[in-house]
Parts: C-alpha cells; sequence; structure tokens
C-alpha cells in the first residue's frame, strides 16, 4: 500500500468523524481525498464523493434513530427540491457541459472549473465557520419559497461540485426553527436523499462510468471506513463543544480549499 492512499484511508474516518459530529463537511473533503490520494479524476470523484457521503450519511440516520435528534418532515420538505435539483444537475446538465470551456481568451477545462468552484466554495465556508456566531433561531413561519430557495442551492451545490451540502443544510434547518443538535441529524436525512439520487443521475455518464464501470472496491472501502467515523463522531456529539469543532474544521477547510485553488491556478 503507497503512502498516499494509506493518507487517504486515514482521511475517510477523519471525515466520517466530522459528518457525524457536526452533520456535514464530508462530501467537501471527499471529493480532495479521492483527487489527490487516489488519483481520481476531478469529475469522477465527485460522483464517487456522492456515493461515499449518502451511504455514510444514511448509517448516522440509524444510529439517531429513536433519539429526538431527527425531524423527518422538515427533512423532507428541503430535501425534494434538493434532491430535483441535484439529480437534474447530474444526469442532464454536467454530462453535456463541454470539456473545455473559454473565458474570453483562456480556455479552462471543465474539471479545473468544478475544482476552482470547490475550493472557492470551501474557502467561502471555512471563513463562515471561523467568524459568525450562529444561535438557534426558532422561526416557524419561514416562507415556502425561502426553503425552495435553500433546497435548490444545495442541490445545484450537490450536482456540481458532488459536496451533500451539508455545511450549508444545517445552518438553513435552524434557520427553519430547529435546534442545532436536531438540524445536525436531519441534514444526515436530506444528505443521503441527495446525494443517492444524484448519484444515480451520474448513470447517464460515460465519463464516469468508465469502460470497466465504476471502481467498487474503492467506493466500498472507502464508504467503510467512513461509516466507522460517522460511528465514533456520532457517540462522541453529545461531549465536544460544537463551536470549538466548528472553529478547528474551519480550519481544515480553508487550508485544503486554499490548496486547490493554488493548484489549479499554478495550471494557467
Amino acid at each position: 500500500m503507497e503512502t498516499l492512499e494509506l493518507i487517504g484511508y486515514c482521511s475517510s474516518v477523519l471525515i466520517g468523524i466530522i459528518l457525524g459530529l457536526v452533520g456535514g463537511g464530508g462530501s467537501i473533503l471527499t471529493t480532495p481525498v479521492l483527487i489527490y490520494f487516489f488519483a481520481t479524476d476531478d469529475e469522477v470523484a465527485t460522483s464517487y464523493s456522492l456515493f461515499v457521503v449518502g451511504i455514510s450519511a444514511l448509517v448516522g440516520i440509524l444510529q439517531r434513530v429513536g433519539t429526538p435528534f431527527i425531524s423527518v418532515k422538515e427533512g423532507l420538505l428541503f430535501a425534494i427540491p434538493s434532491t430535483i435539483t441535484a439529480f437534474i444537475m447530474r444526469g442532464l446538465i454536467m454530462p453535456n457541459i463541454p470539456e473545455k470551456l473559454m473565458f474570453y481568451s483562456t480556455t479552462i477545462p471543465k474539471n479545473t472549473l468544478i475544482i476552482i468552484a470547490l475550493g472557492i466554495l470551501m474557502i467561502t465556508t471555512s471563513l463562515k465557520m471561523l467568524f459568525s456566531k450562529e444561535k438557534d433561531k426558532m422561526n416557524k413561519n419561514i416562507p415556502f419559497s425561502l426553503v425552495l430557495a435553500f433546497g435548490m442551492a444545495t442541490g445545484i451545490l450537490a450536482g456540481f461540485v458532488g459536496a451533500g451540502g451539508g455545511f450549508l443544510i444545517v445552518p438553513a434547518l435552524i434557520f427553519m426553527g430547529l435546534p442545532t443538535k436536531k438540524a445536525i441529524g436531519t441534514s444526515m436525512l436530506v444528505i443521503t436523499i441527495q446525494s443517492s439520487i444524484a448519484f444515480l443521475g451520474d448513470f447517464n455518464s460515460e465519463k464516469i462510468m468508465g469502460a470497466n464501470g465504476l471502481n467498487w472496491s474503492l467506493l466500498l472501502t472507502l464508504s467503510g471506513l467512513t461509516i466507522i467515523g460517522v460511528l465514533i463522531g456520532g457517540r462522541f456529539t453529545k461531549k465536544i463543544n460544537a463551536n470549538i469543532l466548528k472553529k478547528g474544521f474551519g480550519v481544515i477547510v480553508l487550508v485544503i480549499g486554499s490548496l486547490l485553488v493554488l493548484d489549479k491556478l499554478n495550471t494557467f
């Protein structure tokens, strides 16, 4: 086993722990792990990320069955527009985006654009985590149009960069009136539905399916390790200060996002 692969496997456990603790962030880290530690094609990595995080989030849901930390009603209300949008992105829009895009006089490969977008998203998210002071909001009168907008935004995100959008879903659910702990559990319901359906949309992509089909060995191995992390994170979610965890995760996301952007900009 090569050193990079070993780091990638260890990172998968860490990703699961983060997903189990904060209900998001798993997929935004899984894509870079697949690209840099397992030499996976950029666009294929976004698809594999959806599978790994979708399966792992399902385990997180099962771990919380019988607890007050999941709200099915709010989860489904959010998941429906999010899932439909993600499926359209993966099944119809992404396969039809040209492999090379022209911006003024510069040609940018689609894979490069995806990773730059992911990096910028990671930087923006990390800054929000590091400097925002979020509090639970018990606002039960959120307009349906706003819920629809939140759902569609995370669906577009999941479809384009292969991120489940948990780091957006949790604040959105809190804004809809859920306490933080319940928002974390409910976000896993949304991520499971959204990521799974979006992944099915990739069966329309010849590039992702490949000549020999999906790399099930890699997918199942990473999923298994991430699930172990989710189980660990779920057990400690009540014992770790959420604010400290959020700040630490924010630093990790900021560093990785910055490296992604710098790496791709150096190709020009």
